[in-house]
């Protein structure tokens, strides 16, 4: 601890006596700024903050100061919108440098106005500082207005004062003929060099304040040995012959690719490197996204460069214990690409960043799907991770709009945000949720709920196992391949588990298809459908399902000549029960005991809902003291929807 104490007062004593001591430290790129070391300098003056501080508030009741952490002065303040005297804004801020603000350390004569605009929300004066007719570089003071004219805001730049009576001691023809104007630009193919006639103030940090000296303001045109056109325009201290400041307006463009090391399908197999796409990423106060493939360019900013990563974006909020998770870098090199520090797979960020990645997959993959649909993109999906439990689950809230997962829980299951195929299928709810009503409805049978978001698991992995992975012990959440849930006899009356007859069904579409794809295609425009009703009712819900996925797998608006994928479909929904005839209805008289050994005669009616899917009708029946198996008669269309059969004879007891 104290060599680093050490180490940073080196720092701080090098900035403080830079320009009167003549130290200087060697450039080496196009760019550079006495302000590179400025985040290291430590408040000073404390009772001169605190006396700002109370300034302020007795100023204006209700507003705070910021203050400049080197003189003391406030560099920003701001309350409740006051009313302040004045006929305009100008006038207004005027009044109010001349007044209050002298009382602050404010000379209202040494500022000149720059700015006095109006827009829809607000309206901005501003100005510069101008010492001696020499203007003050960096400086700026300026005011916000409310639309009605109330003040709202206050910022300033002042760096004091300079010291009575310094010039410059340096000719503008000493410094254009100098080598600083050239200094750290041996690459560079100079065409152009030229000094400004009339010099300004610069404000060099250093502890206890800001030291104002004399300086030249300079521009160097050129090339690099690349051929990039460089556009260097800076200062150059007229006391010491140092360079100050040098910026390049031909702006590198900062470029970065984003990717993070997560579980793709499931958190059993080995973790690969993926592209986090729709990141916020902050680059001089200002957000930017990553693209589909991670990727941002920003024309404006030069590495080196500091670069803040959110785990945050247009579609997905992540929040650890309220909080959303940020990393910074300092990107030294562009094009460039940064890995999120999530190598820890046990840590709350990976699961963090894990949960964010699943979250826009699933939400790329739906508007691929729906591209007009857009109920899930007018407001981030609050994605909350490591809430407080002891639960191995996640829950969707759609009065919240947020899904949920709780930490990993001990030996027993992995945090479930770790888990694709979950956080695929909480965000499942918020589709079906979001679909319905944008169709003017509510999403109201909870299994098919269930079954819906499983779907939307499986589309994505191409895998009929929904959270495979989750529990240390190898279990999974559900399955769909193997024995299949049957309609009725499945139906437990618990959401989870009835769902499992109609994910089960889209899933062996399938299978049958021998394509994700083409299921994926038509489970998502059966939503257009809106199949729906009660808990309780999935029999009619099943079947709504099934005709819709006909439909929207029919080519010529006829059910009746079937669909291409038509046999696939009705096979791989009755496979759970599901059947086109299911609503079928065979109309009947009960038959009285008949004599043993003599046929019995069956007859009814069928009433069907399309008659076009209609092939043979059997009769099934058995011994009833026997040994219970089933066996079937055919039969006969007797006359318009009129059926008959007879059963053989049977002998006595049976």
């Amino acid at each position: 601890m104290k060599k680093l104490t050490s180490i940073l007062s080196l720092l701080i004593f090098g900035a403080g006596i830079q320009a009167s001591a003549g130290e200087h430290e060697e450039v080496h790129s196009l760019t550079y700024s006495v302000y590179q070391s400025y985040r290291f300098i430590p408040m000073t003056n404390t009772d001169k903050v605190l006396a700002t501080q109370e300034q302020a508030r007795k100023m204006l009741p209700g507003w705070n100061a910021t203050p400049d952490k080197l003189t003391g002065m406030f560099r920003d303040m701001y309350g409740p919108a006051a009313m302040v005297p004045g006929n305009t804004n100008m006038d207004k801020a005027q009044r109010f440098m001349s007044g209050k603000l002298s009382e602050m350390g404010v000379n209202a004569a040494e500022w000149i106005k720059t700015r006095d605009i109006s827009v829809s929300h607000a309206s901005f004066v501003n100005f510069k500082q101008v010492i001696n007719g020499h203007e003050v570089v960096l400086s700026d003071l300026a005011f916000r207005f409310t639309p009605d004219g109330r003040l709202q805001r206050i910022k300033m730049k002042n760096f004091g004062t300079p010291a009575a009576g310094l010039q410059p001691e340096l000719s503008a023809s000493d410094v254009l003929n100098g080598t600083t104007i050239l200094e750290g630009l041996g690459g560079v193919n100079i065409s152009e060099k030229r000094v400004e006639p009339n010099w300004v103030w610069f404000p060099i940090p250093a502890k206890g304040g800001y030291i104002m000296h004399p300086a030249w303001t300079f521009a160097v045109n050129g090339t690099t040995s690349f051929e990039k056109p460089v556009e260097l325009s800076g200062y150059i201290d007229a006391i010491t012959g140092e360079l100050l400041y040098r910026s390049n307006s031909v702006n590198e463009t900062f470029e970065t690719t984003v990717d993070a090391l997560l579980y793709m399908i499931k958190p059993t197999n080995p973790r690969s490197v993926e592209r986090v796409k729709h990141m916020t990423v902050t680059i001089a106060g200002t957000d930017y996204l990553t693209d589909d493939t991670g990727f941002v360019s920003v024309a404006s900013a030069n590495a080196p460069v500091n670069v803040t990563y959110k785990v945050k974006g247009p579609w997905s909020d992540v929040r650890v214990s309220n909080s959303t998770p940020t990393f910074t870098a300092n990107m030294t090199i562009s094009p460039s690409a940064h890995s999120l520090p999530v190598s820890d797979s046990t840590s709350s960020d990976f699961r963090a960043v894990s949960a964010f990645f699943y979250v826009n997959a699933i939400h790329d993959y739906m508007k691929s799907k729906w591209p007009s649909f857009t109920g899930m993109d007018n407001t981030p999906l609050r994605t909350n991770v490591d809430i407080n439990g002891t639960d191995c689950n996640a829950y969707y809230s759609n009065g919240n709009y947020s899904i949920n997962f709780y930490p990993p829980q001990g030996a027993s299951c992995r945090a479930f945000s770790t888990v694709p195929d979950i956080v695929f299928h909480e965000y499942g709810h918020g589709i079906s949720y979001k679909f319905y009503a944008s169709q003017g409805t509510n999403f109201s049978n909870g299994a098919m709920g269930e079954g819906n978001s499983d779907v939307w698991a499986m589309c994505i992995n191409q895998d009929g196992v929904v959270g495979e992975g989750s529990y240390y012990n190898g279990a999974n959440i559900r399955s769909y391949i193997g024995t299949p849930k049957v309609y009725p006899g499945d139906i437990k009356g618990e959401v989870h588990a009835d769902g499992e007859i109609i994910a089960g069904a889209w899933w062996d579409v399938a299978i049958n298809t021998g394509s994700g794809d083409t299921m994926a295609k038509l489970f998502a425009l059966t939503y257009y459908d809106t199949p729906n009703g009660p808990d309780g009712t999935e029999g009619e819900v099943y079947h709504d399902v099934l005709i819709s996925a006909l439909m929207n797998d029919d080519d010529d608006a006829n059910l009746g000549n079937g669909t291409p994928h038509f046999s696939q479909i009705v096979a791989a929904f009755a496979r759970h029960g599901i059947y086109l005839l299911s609503d079928a209805q065979f109309e009947h008289t009960e038959v009285p005991h008949q004599p043993i050994n003599t046929a019995v005669a069956i007859k009814g009616n069928l009433v069907l809902s399309n008659p076009a899917f209609f092939d043979k009708l059997f009769l099934f029946y058995r011994d009833r003291y026997g040994a219970g198996t089933w066996d079937s008669v055919a039969m006969t269309n007797t006359t318009g929807n009129e059926y008959a059969a007879q059963i053989p004879g049977l002998p006595g007891g049976s």
